[in-house]
């Protein structure tokens, strides 16, 4: 997987396919390799870029919490694109992603083929704070394992733990003592940068295609939350995924759901 390094620190990406460039997020903590449901599929419609945000992944060194934001975090992917030459794209993020790819979006307005946003927010709202502080909490408590463990935990439907217990447990193992788990300076400073993030008042600026969804059971960012995302933004989709398996990890729940739904809105607009 390449890496570029930039005066602010290391970005890696794996990037696969042809066609229109499309850059694709992860939320807090997660890296890459969350995307692996999506690679195989999307990468057959477009150029699939998928970096790490620092403190996650390969890429580093985390920012200091106090000076990290999601538009910091967007300026870094910007740099990345830049970088690799590339002049308009598409853009996707999940969760800590979809608000980093909101702040992206609004930085390069006129290079945005279109834009989808997965389980994000516009703003503070009291359920997606408390998400963050019981993520940093569990963090304190017993160090990236003890948030992994806590995040999927909250994040995957009852229906996937309990479907198979001990895939799922061997599954959790797997994601806790990964070679690529996130530093605990990575998820504060994610988790921070979260907390902060407010484009209730730019999101009206948005003039390119744009698709919102959401898990009609997500308990980490409950659906009227993305719904407000796209209330503020004009013409907008806003899509609800449902049945059992509708929680917060959408993407890894229902790939071929999400595939074909993001994969189709996106195509589209190319």
């Amino acid at each position: 997987m390449p890496s570029i390094d930039f005066a602010f620190g290391t970005l890696f990406y794996r990037e696969k396919g042809d066609g229109e460039p499309f850059v694709m997020i992860m939320g807090t903590g997660a890296d890459h390799t969350s995307w692996a449901r999506q690679i195989p599929a999307l990468s057959a419609r477009f150029r699939l870029i998928t970096p790490d945000n620092r403190g996650s992944g390969r890429s580093g060194p985390a920012p200091a919490a106090f000076e990290a934001t999601t538009a910091s975090f967007a300026r870094e992917a910007l740099a990345l694109i830049d970088s690799l030459g590339i002049a308009s794209f598409h853009v996707c993020g999940f969760s800590f992603g979809a608000a980093v790819a909101m702040e992206l979006a609004l930085l390069a307005s006129s290079r945005i083929l279109a834009a989808s946003f997965h389980a994000g927010w516009a703003g503070p709202h009291a359920r997606t704070q408390a998400s963050f502080d019981h993520a940093l909490a569990r963090l304190h408590e017993g160090g990236v394992a003890k948030f992994l463990e806590g995040a999927c935990r909250k994040n995957f439907s009852p229906a996937f733990q309990q479907e198979n217990p001990a895939a799922f447990e061997s599954f959790l193992k797997n994601v806790m003592t990964s070679v690529t788990r996130p530093t605990v300076d990575g998820v504060i400073a994610q988790a921070s940068a979260g907390k902060r993030h407010d484009v209730r008042s730019r999101l009206p600026s948005i003039r390119f295609p744009t698709l919102v969804t959401v898990g009609e059971h997500d308990a980490t960012i409950p659906p009227e939350a993305a719904a407000e995302v796209a209330s503020l933004i004009p013409g907008s989709i806003f899509h609800t995924f449902h049945g059992p398996r509708a929680y917060h990890a959408i993407p890894l729940e229902m790939p071929d759901a999400f595939n074909a739904l993001v994969g189709d809105f996106h195509a589209r607009r190319a």
